[in-house]
């Protein structure tokens, strides 16, 4: 479980609040979308969890464990953090090497290792392109290894920050599909930045932020019916949804709950023969 509590931080020569007394208690196994336009604070929220920031106020306790100076690795240890741009995480001359680096640096025995990096690969379907040169990769295959250089870790956390926003849509639904079935097999906490609200149907909660502070907290469906709140704080509806208030404001009423672009097309085939 992670708890955040009256969180607030500021960033060196600035005078705004980047977080202001943010707190929110996520459970273990959710999946989290953490949602907000850019500056709301989503994506420093992720960092001060991952230790990545310092001199705010408040608490952080991860897995009963409270984030300070003694505990900030050992808190880093149960957490994957996949970034925007994942050229900016590659180190490795090939694929595999790439994702051992992180084993590598926490000593991990080469037999185990190899072992690691091979299930890794084979959860994000890049097997077959372990002696490839990462630079040689297409942006989702790019992003597939800097997930599996993740998932190699074994974290009970995985935090992805914009993972998917330099993908095409295609790209982006295999990459949620691949995280939803990580999630089962691992039982891992997901925490997904994104300002994207089309990509959030599939998490537990989500988490609508502005100012540094938390606007909204709840399931996906109930909160994209929340369209003025929405709207609002800086966010497009999912294309379904404006589709579906368009459809309203015609007299076609269709069903309340969630639907993405490929079900609405089903049940509007359906109604309309």
């Amino acid at each position: 479980m992670i708890e955040v509590k009256n969180i607030t931080y500021s960033y060196p020569n600035s005078d705004s609040k980047a977080l202001n007394d943010l707190s929110v208690t996520i459970q273990d196994q959710q999946w989290i979308a953490l949602v907000g336009h850019n500056g709301s604070g989503k994506s420093t929220i992720a960092r001060v969890i991952d230790g990545l920031v310092e001199g705010y106020q408040g608490e952080v306790t991860v897995n009963g464990m409270p984030l300070n100076d003694d505990t900030v690795w050992d808190i880093r240890d149960q957490i994957g953090f996949v970034f925007q741009n994942p050229d900016n995480q590659f180190v490795g001359a090939t694929v595999q090497d790439d994702v051992a680096f992180g084993l590598e640096n926490r000593n991990v025995p080469r037999p185990e290792m190899v072992e690691r990096v091979q299930q890794a690969l084979e959860v994000v379907g890049m097997n077959e392109f372990a002696t490839r040169e990462p630079s040689s990769l297409s942006g989702g295959q790019k992003q597939r290894v800097a997930l599996a250089g993740a998932i190699a870790l074994q974290p009970k956390i995985l935090i992805l920050d914009e993972a998917t926003s330099m993908l095409d849509p295609q790209g982006r639904q295999e990459m949620l599909e691949i995280l939803k079935q990580m999630k089962q097999r691992f039982e891992l906490t997901i925490i997904m930045i994104t300002h994207d609200l089309s990509e959030t149907a599939m998490a537990d909660r989500v988490l609508l932020m502005n100012h540094g502070q938390l606007v909204a907290d709840a399931q996906p469906e109930k909160l994209f019916a929340r369209t003025q709140v929405i709207k609002d704080n800086g966010l497009e509806l999912p294309y379904s949804e404006q589709l579906k208030e368009q459809l309203a404001v015609a007299g076609i009423d269709l069903p309340r709950d969630y639907m993405n672009e490929d079900r609405m097309v089903e049940w509007l085939w359906d109604k309309l023969n």
